[in-house]
């Protein structure tokens, strides 16, 4: 039987479109995999400097860029997505996949992309993890007062017409049909598949361990922050929290990248907080073992990217079997399954008072800590089953061609 023929292409480099990868591969695909390797504020799935690597049948291909890639400084940010997209074109044209499924890909780049799709004959799925568009608009409003809305209007433009060109549509979340019905895209090739995280990579460890005692963690009651980190996702947070639970044996560890980070370091220094603690991401294979040495897992969202965003790490953090402190809209997806699951404590991001006293909760009660931990594990399992997700991408796929 002629196998089909997938190129997964994921920008961010993210764990699960990985674990989807493989699985379609024992279905029978040919999988190609590529991502962006050139990402130095986002953690993936990929150990740096790896060159192409075929394991379990998945070809895997690091898409390189001339420089890091540079995501504060509009032009060069701009010229880079473009660099991506022209070089992801050029696999599509080598290799002449019957389907691309493309994810948190930027729109510059999905247009040469969806292009290049179209000239081989090839079937092109947009996996829809955020509505880009709109979240440019809200950033470059905010930065151009002038400009930015023109610019962000000329990117929801783009968007709706990458949607439109689209042989098929994936949703992570029903709540963005409304956005999608609002841009007249066709419902009829609309599905919605949520996110997960994968959970064999993920297991439940030891609170107290090799990696937790060597930084003196065992101790302590550690509140953990791990991954992307801007300034929009409001820093100051994470150092107040850490100057409230100062004296209570309390400590906060933040492993990220970027200007978040950077701030929080000067914070740390600026005013004395010696329980506040800012290290990189780490390669992927130690995420375990960092989530397991934590007490509570912390995840934060500001107002305006509710309506176009589900954060990964509040998926990957339920696998963990830790209670989840989150300042993120109620309404968004992650959100709504912590609370409805009773796995953590949610409020909106304009309530930090709340939040800290949320955190007085975990940090002072740890039956609390572990019941809200085993139902995150629990919630995890019963959902994040790869069988049955691959399954609907398997249905989906044999469907468009």
């Amino acid at each position: 039987m002629h196998k089909i023929k997938l190129l997964l292409n994921d920008f961010g480099g993210y764990p699960f479109p990985v674990e989807l990868a493989h699985f379609l591969s024992k279905t029978g695909y040919d999988v190609v995999h590529c991502y962006c390797d050139s990402l130095v504020t986002t953690p993936n799935a990929f150990e740096k400097n790896i060159t192409s690597s075929n394991t379990s049948g998945i070809e895997t291909i690091p898409i390189r860029l001339h420089a890091p890639f540079n995501k504060y400084s509009w032009v060069k940010r701009w010229s880079q997505e473009r660099e991506y997209g022209h070089l992801v074109s050029k696999l599509i044209g080598r290799i002449k996949p019957s389907i691309v499924l493309s994810a948190n890909t930027p729109l510059d780049a999905m247009t040469s992309i969806q292009r290049a799709t179209s000239k081989c004959g090839s079937k092109h799925v947009f996996w829809l993890q955020d509505i880009l568009g709109l979240a440019m608009k809200r950033i470059l409003s905010q930065k151009l007062p002038v400009v930015g809305g023109v610019i962000g209007q000329y990117y929801i433009r783009k968007e709706q017409l990458l949607l439109k060109k689209a042989d098929r549509v994936v949703l992570i979340s029903e709540d963005f049909r409304d956005t999608l019905k609002n841009w007249q895209i066709d419902h009829q090739k609309v599905d919605v598949i949520e996110n997960w995280a994968p959970l064999e990579k993920i297991p439940v460890v030891d609170r107290l361990n090799s990696w937790s005692a060597k930084r003196g963690f065992d101790d302590k009651i550690v509140f953990l922050y791990s991954g992307t980190l801007s300034m929009k996702h409001d820093p100051k947070i994470l150092a107040d929290l850490a100057i409230h639970i100062a004296g209570r044996n309390g400590l906060v560890l933040v492993r990220s990248q970027g200007m978040g980070a950077d701030w929080l370091r000067e914070a740390k220094a600026k005013r004395n907080i010696d329980n506040l603690l800012v290290e990189g991401f780490g390669p992927f294979n130690e995420t375990p073992i960092a989530f397991g040495s934590a007490d509570v897992l912390v995840g934060l969202l500001e107002r305006e990217a509710s309506e176009f965003s589900v954060p990964s790490k509040v998926l990957a953090y339920l696998c963990a079997g830790r209670p989840l402190l989150l300042s993120m809209p109620l309404e968004n997806l992650a959100a709504k399954i912590v609370s409805q699951h009773l796995a953590g404590y949610v409020v909106q991001p304009s309530c930090e008072a709340q939040f800290l006293e949320n955190a007085d909760l975990l940090l002072s009660d740890a039956n609390l800590r572990r019941e809200m931990g085993k139902k995150a594990r629990l919630y995890a399992e019963k959902t994040f089953v790869i069988d049955k997700i691959g399954a609907k991408f398997d249905k989906l796929f044999k469907e468009i061609l």
